[in-house]
């Protein structure tokens, strides 16, 4: 039993650093995520801008505006430097998303591990509830028996009287009345 509760204990102490690598993983996964959502914002703004420059209206566009030359030397200016940004942030490097692809199998991985294990103790934990309702009710029926018989002889034995066994609960350091 010790042996068991050894195992158990060091089955636990497992979990709780696979719960923190995933924790780790799904804390990296999830700035990724942000990073990536960043990049993708600033460029689909970025492309709407230099669209919209190249003269590809978008066709929830309705009306025309009327820009005086100090402001379109200005709305220039700005695009081209949104393109410069655009040049800049480059697409999504190879690399970055074949790590993104082995953090996410290793999360996966050990977020199945770790629900293997959460289910393998409900088990656990039935099992025992289960034994112990067996157990009680195996004793319960065969304590019956005994105490009945127990009657029967008593009479026999002694030619008559009366004898009875009784369960006493016992709680640590003190004795309970019988039931």
């Amino acid at each position: 039993e010790d042996e068991k509760n050894k195992a158990f204990f060091e089955l636990e102490r497992q979990l709780q650093k696979q719960r923190q690598v995933a924790t780790e993983i799904a804390t990296e996964e999830t700035a990724r995520q942000v990073s990536v959502a960043r990049l993708s914002a600033t460029r689909e703004s970025l492309e709407s801008v230099a669209r919209e420059e190249l003269g590809e209206v978008p066709n929830h566009v309705d009306h025309q505006v009327v820009l005086s030359e100090p402001e379109k030397d200005q709305m220039r200016r700005q695009i081209e430097q949104l393109k410069n940004q655009l040049a800049t942030i480059g697409s999504i490097d190879p690399e970055t998303q074949k790590e993104y692809e082995e953090t996410q199998a290793r999360y996966d991985f050990l977020s199945a591990q770790a629900e293997d294990l959460r289910k393998g103790i409900a088990d656990l934990k039935k099992v025992i509830a289960d034994l112990e309702e067996t157990i009680s009710k195996r004793f319960n029926a065969s304590f019956q028996k005994i105490s009945v018989n127990f009657e029967h002889f008593f009479k026999i034995l002694f030619n008559g009287g009366y004898a009875k066994i009784l369960k006493i609960p016992v709680v640590v350091g003190t004795i309970a009345a019988p039931e």
